[in-house]
């Protein structure tokens, strides 16, 4: 080596606590539906609303 030291990186920020910082859960990642398919009919009938909306072709008749 040529006498000098060796360049550092800073180490990585460390997120600072104090009183007037509050510690905030991490968001959960989303998961895709796994479960069964059900139709309108059986997510009715469990109690669910289901808005139904016109479609263009429906309304000029």
């Amino acid at each position: 080596m040529s006498g000098q030291a060796l360049k550092q990186r800073p180490a990585p920020r460390e997120r600072r606590m104090d009183k007037n910082t509050v510690a905030r859960p991490r968001r959960e990642k989303a998961v895709a539906w796994t479960g069964p398919a059900e139709t309108v009919e059986q997510f009715e009938k469990r109690g669910g609303q289901v808005q139904r909306l016109t479609a263009s072709w429906e309304q000029r008749a």
